[in-house]
C-alpha cells in the first residue's frame, strides 16, 4: 500500500510582511508576439495567463509570421497591462480559470464612457432592454411593458478589486423623470484583477422608456486596506501541519499532496481590524523550481462562527506535485475600515435607441396556395410563389411519367436538397408554373419500367437554369453528339 503525504508547514521564524494585493507591472518588450507578452507577464507577476489556442503555455508553438508589437508598461497596474494587451490583439478576458486567467478573441464592443471618482472608475459595460407590446385586433389600444437590466463595471484606480465592496442606492432616472430604484449583485466579473462588476436585477415597468436615461448614481464602498501574506515554503510534513500566521489570520493546511487535494482553513478572531478579502482570499499552486507557478482551483467549501472566532474553510484540487515543486499559498485580506462614495453619471446613451415600429403580419410565413391551384399545381410547396416566374420543360414523347428533381442555391452558395415531383409526358411542354425566383438545378429521370420513345435519362443530365418573376424561362436537355431528337 503507498503511503499518504500530508501537508503542514515550515515554520518561520518571523511572519511575513504584506504583499502589494496585486503586482505592478515594469516591462519593456520589442517586437514580441502574444505567446511572448503572456510569457513576460506571467514570469513578472506570477500569475499564470492563457491566449487563444493556449498561447502563453509551455507547449505552445508559435505560427510562422505572428503578429509583433512594442510594450512598455511603467509602475502600471496588472490590470491596466492586461487591458493593453487585449486592447493590441483584440482580446477579451473570459474569466479566471485554474490554469490562470484566459484570453480570447473579442467581438468589437462598444466603448462605454467611465465616470472618475477618488479611487474608482465607474462605467456601463452591459444594457438589455425588452419591449413588450399586446394588442388584441379591433379593440384598439396596446399595453406596452419594458424590460431593463444592466452591468455596472467599476475599476479600483489602487490596481486591485479587494478595494471595491459593495454597491447600494443604485437609482436609474429616465428622460421623463421615471425613477427606479435598482438593487444590485455583486458577480465575480470577467477576472480582470482591478474590475469588479455590479449586476442590476430585471426592472420592470408600465409604458416605454424614454432615452437616454437622464442620470444614473448610487454609492460604492472602498475598504480602506487590501494586504496580501505569500506563505512559503509548504513541505510535507505530519497530518495535521503547524499553525501558519496571514496577519491576524491563523491558516492551516491538510490533505493528501499526492491527489492534488487541500484544504485550507482560515481562521480569525470576530473583531480582527483584517478579514478574508470577498472576492478571492486564497490562491494556491505548486511553486517549481525554476520559478513558475502551476495553479490549483480553490472552491469555497464553508463558513463558521463560534466562541468569537470566525472561520472559513476551502479545498484546493488539481494535479499532484510536479518533482521538486512546493505548495505556495497567497492570502489576502481587507480592512473592516472603510468609506462610501457617491458617484453619478448622466445623459447615459443606450445602444438600443431606434424607433419601435409594431409588426402588423406574422413573419416568415408563406402565402397560402389558392384551391384552383392546389391540386393542379406541379411545383413542391418549399418553391411555390404565386407571383414567380415559369419553367418551360421540353416535349417528352412517349405517354409515361416523368420525375422532375429541383435544387435551388441559397444565398451562402450552397443547394438546398432535391425535391422531386412526378409529372406525366405529354406531346407538348411540361410547364412548372408558380416557381419561386432563383437559380435552380434541374434533374430528370424515367421512373423504373419506363422510358419509353426517345428520352434517354442519361441523355438529359443537369442543368443550371435562372427563373425570374413574371417570366418564362425555356429549358432544353443537353444531348449527346450525334443523337436526334
Amino acid at each position: 500500500m503507498k503511503p499518504s503525504f500530508w501537508l503542514g508547514a515550515v515554520l518561520l521564524l518571523a511572519m511575513p510582511a504584506p504583499l502589494r494585493a496585486t503586482p505592478r507591472v515594469t516591462l519593456r518588450l520589442q517586437g514580441a508576439t502574444l505567446h511572448q507578452v503572456l510569457r513576460r507577464l506571467s514570469r513578472e507577476t506570477g500569475l499564470p495567463l492563457q491566449g487563444p489556442g493556449g498561447a502563453g503555455g509551455d507547449t505552445y508553438r508559435e505560427a510562422p509570421g505572428a503578429s509583433r508589437v512594442d510594450m512598455d508598461w511603467q509602475n502600471v497596474s496588472l490590470g491596466r497591462a492586461l487591458r493593453d494587451v487585449c486592447a493590441v490583439f483584440g482580446l477579451r478576458l473570459t474569466g479566471r480559470e485554474p490554469q490562470g486567467l484566459v484570453l480570447q478573441a473579442a467581438l468589437k464592443e462598444p466603448a462605454w464612457r467611465e465616470v472618475l471618482i477618488q479611487q474608482v472608475a465607474v462605467s456601463l459595460r452591459t444594457a438589455g432592454q425588452v419591449v413588450t407590446r399586446d394588442a388584441v385586433p379591433g379593440r384598439g389600444g396596446e399595453t406596452v411593458t419594458t424590460l431593463l437590466q444592466g452591468t455596472l463595471a467599476v475599476r479600483s484606480l489602487e490596481g486591485d478589486a479587494e478595494y471595491l465592496g459593495p454597491m447600494s442606492g443604485l437609482v436609474l432616472v429616465s428622460r421623463t423623470g421615471h425613477v427606479w430604484q435598482a438593487p444590485v449583485e455583486s458577480i465575480s466579473g470577467p477576472g480582470v484583477p482591478d474590475e469588479r462588476e455590479y449586476a442590476t436585477l430585471p426592472l420592470r415597468r408600465s409604458g416605454e422608456l424614454a432615452t437616454p436615461l437622464r442620470s444614473i448614481e448610487g454609492d460604492l464602498m472602498l475598504y480602506d486596506r487590501v494586504e496580501t501574506y505569500r506563505l512559503t515554503p509548504i513541505t510535507a510534513v505530519g497530518r495535521d501541519g503547524p499553525e501558519l500566521r496571514a496577519g491576524p489570520v491563523r491558516v492551516r493546511v491538510a490533505g493528501a499532496a499526492a491527489a492534488g487535494d487541500l484544504t485550507v482553513r482560515l481562521q480569525w478572531e470576530a473583531g480582527s481590524s483584517m478579514v478574508p478579502a470577498d472576492l478571492c482570499p486564497l490562491r494556491a499552486g505548486w511553486r517549481l523550481t525554476e520559478g513558475n507557478l502551476v495553479p490549483l482551483q480553490t472552491t469555497r467549501t464553508g463558513d463558521a462562527l463560534a466562541g468569537g472566532t470566525a472561520s472559513t474553510e476551502w479545498r484546493c484540487a488539481g494535479e499532484g506535485p510536479p518533482v521538486g515543486a512546493l505548495l505556495e499559498l497567497e492570502v489576502t485580506l481587507r480592512s473592516r475600515e472603510s468609506r462610501t462614495v457617491h458617484f453619478r453619471m448622466e445623459n447615459v446613451e443606450l445602444p438600443f435607441d431606434r424607433p419601435f415600429r409594431l409588426l402588423e403580419r406574422p413573419q416568415g410565413l408563406k402565402p397560402a396556395i389558392p384551391a384552383s391551384l392546389r391540386a393542379a399545381r406541379i411545383v413542391p410547396d418549399a418553391y411555390w410563389d404565386p407571383d414567380g416566374g415559369v419553367l418551360l420543360l421540353p416535349v417528352l414523347r412517349g405517354g409515361a411519367r416523368v420525375d422532375v428533381g429541383l435544387s435551388r442555391k441559397r444565398p451562402d452558395g450552397n443547394w438546398s436538397p432535391v425535391r422531386w415531383v412526378s409529372v406525366r409526358v405529354e406531346d407538348e411542354p411540361v410547364r412548372l408554373e408558380g416557381l419561386a425566383p432563383g437559380t435552380y438545378r434541374v434533374r430528370l429521370r424515367a421512373p423504373q419500367g419506363t422510358g419509353q420513345g426517345n428520352f434517354r435519362p442519361s441523355e438529359a443530365g443537369e442543368v443550371v437554369v435562372g427563373v425570374r418573376r413574371g417570366e418564362t424561362t425555356v429549358w432544353s436537355a443537353p444531348r449527346k453528339p450525334g443523337v436526334k431528337p
